[in-house]
């Protein structure tokens, strides 16, 4: 018998139905959409994520 995982877009919008949870994607909604913009910017001027997180002053990690 095979067993199939949830979709990431059900499984979000389940998790999204508690208040906590919601609460604590929105307050962090800022914070991914900057990391989102950081790194759309280096793909555009071709840099690679570490030359990127140098210049920003960050770990590579942060950036992934």
């Amino acid at each position: 018998m095979k067993t199939t995982r949830p979709r990431f877009e059900s499984f979000k919008a389940k998790a999204l139905k508690n208040p906590e949870v919601k609460a604590e994607y929105e307050a962090l909604k800022p914070s991914f959409e900057l990391k989102k913009q950081m790194i759309n910017s280096g793909r555009e001027a071709h840099l690679t994520q570490e030359e990127v997180s140098t210049l920003l002053h960050h770990s590579t990690k942060d950036l992934a």
